[in-house]
C-alpha cells in the first residue's frame, strides 16, 4: 500500500513515471491531483486506488486488473472532462459537487460488465430532477452484474414543484430497483432553502425554494455529513 500527499495541483507529476517499478503494489492513494499532468504508467498487480482530481481519469486506462476505485472529483483545472474506467472494475465509488458532473459519470458508464457495486455521491445541491429510468437504461444496457447501487443526490426546487418530488420517488421505486436491486429509496425536503435564492427568471430573491435528498437507505451520511446537519425534515417521501 502507498499513500502520495502534498501534489502540488497544476504541475508535472515525475515521481508518478517512478512508480511503474513498484510491480507489486496493491492500493494506492493519491491526494487531489490533476488528471491531465500524470504521465501514462503501469501497476500490473494494482487492485485498489483511492483519489481525487479534476473529471479526467483517461490516465488509469493502463490499469487492467484495477477492481476497486474510491474517486472524489475536486475542482476543474482540466478542459477535457474524461472518466475513463477499467473494464475489469468491480466496485466504483464516485464523490461529486458541481451538478455537471452528474451527467458526466452517466456517460462513463459503458463496457463494465463485471461492476458489482456502484455508488454516486453528490455533496452540493443542485441540477435538474434526477430520474429513475435513465438509470435503469445505463445499467440495463451498461452494468448488467451490478448487484448494489447506493446514491445521494440533492436539489432545489420551487415549492410548486414539490408535487413532482412523489414521480421522482417512484422512477427509482420500480420493481427493476425494488425487486432486482433491493433498493429503497428515501427523499427528504428542508422547510425552506438556507439561503436566499435569486431567481433569475423573475429577477427576484425567491424565498419559496425547497432543498431536496434522494437517497438511498441504508445510508450512514459520510458523504453528506457537512449538508445534512442542517436540514429540517417537515416532508418524508419514502416508497
Amino acid at each position: 500500500s502507498l499513500s502520495i500527499v502534498n501534489i502540488i495541483p497544476n504541475h508535472p507529476y515525475p515521481l508518478f513515471a517512478q512508480l511503474s517499478s513498484l510491480s507489486n503494489l496493491v492500493s494506492l492513494e493519491i491526494e487531489s491531483l490533476c488528471g491531465e499532468n500524470i504521465p501514462e504508467f503501469k501497476l500490473p498487480n494494482l487492485k485498489k486506488i483511492t483519489f481525487s482530481s479534476c473529471p479526467n481519469t483517461s490516465w488509469l486506462k493502463n490499469f487492467v486488473g484495477l477492481e476497486t476505485i474510491e474517486y472524489t472529483i475536486t475542482d476543474r483545472c482540466t478542459k477535457v472532462n474524461l472518466l475513463v474506467w477499467p473494464q475489469a472494475l468491480k466496485y466504483l465509488k464516485i464523490v461529486y459537487e458541481d451538478y455537471r458532473d452528474c451527467i458526466l459519470i452517466q456517460q462513463s458508464l459503458t463496457d463494465l460488465s463485471q461492476l458489482n457495486d456502484l455508488e454516486v455521491y453528490q455533496k452540493q445541491p443542485g441540477g435538474s430532477l434526477p430520474r429513475g429510468e435513465i438509470w435503469t437504461q445505463i445499467i440495463s444496457a451498461s452494468v448488467p452484474s451490478l448487484k448494489n447501487f447506493k446514491f445521494y443526490f440533492q436539489f432545489i426546487c420551487h415549492k410548486h414543484q414539490l408535487n413532482q418530488l412523489k414521480e421522482v420517488v417512484a422512477s427509482f421505486s420500480t420493481r427493476f430497483y425494488k425487486l432486482e436491486k433491493n433498493l429503497i429509496v428515501r427523499c427528504d425536503v428542508s422547510d425552506r432553502y438556507e439561503t436566499i435564492f435569486h431567481d433569475v427568471e423573475y429577477d427576484t430573491n425567491n424565498t419559496n425554494m425547497r432543498r431536496v435528498i434522494l437517497y438511498t437507505i441504508p445510508f450512514r451520511f459520510e458523504i453528506g455529513r457537512e449538508t445534512t446537519l442542517i436540514i429540517v425534515v417537515p416532508t418524508c417521501i419514502q416508497m
